[in-house]
């Protein structure tokens, strides 16, 4: 058990944040206190929350949205990209050869060969959806194919079948 600094009420340490600098590795506020703490921080210091959100965007969940044009001029949200790239790494089996491993970037550079194929372009895709509703699948050769980018858009997080 541990005593809150601000509200003065025992509590069990699962409801205190760590904090590695304390002696304890413990935050002297509760989980409560510290959360109200940040939202009255917030709404005096509007700006200056604004701007930290702006230089730590992995450590805030409700940051401001940072955009970036990507090369065919499309504002592309940073933070859903970096989620993608990141389940595709997590979906990236650790058994697959070098073999594999190259077959998979030799079709993601066929697809931007083959892109004159189509006015909107070509994208790959998982036949199994990475994120599916009912099932979820692996980011190896075998589940990649190529399709026009709105037959991808139309497919959503579906099955191809």
């Amino acid at each position: 058990m541990k005593t809150c600094r601000v509200c003065k009420i025992k509590k069990e340490f699962t409801e205190f944040n760590k904090k590695s600098s304390c002696k304890d590795g413990l935050n002297s506020d509760c989980r409560e206190c510290s959360l109200q703490q940040m939202k009255n921080w917030r709404k005096r210091n509007p700006e200056a929350d604004k701007q930290y959100q702006i230089r730590n965007p992995q450590k805030c969940k409700n940051s401001v949205i940072k955009y970036r044009t990507s090369p065919k001029g499309k504002a592309v949200h940073a933070k859903i990209e970096a989620q993608r790239r990141a389940s595709k790494l997590q979906a990236t089996p650790k058994w697959l050869t070098f073999n594999q491993r190259q077959e998979i970037l030799e079709i993601y550079k066929l697809a931007a060969d083959l892109s004159w194929l189509s006015e909107l372009g070509l994208h790959v895709d998982h036949i199994v959806p990475l994120k599916g509703e009912n099932v979820c699948g692996l980011h190896v050769p075998w589940n990649l194919q190529i399709l026009p980018a709105i037959e991808n858009i139309k497919k959503s997080n579906k099955l191809a079948i």
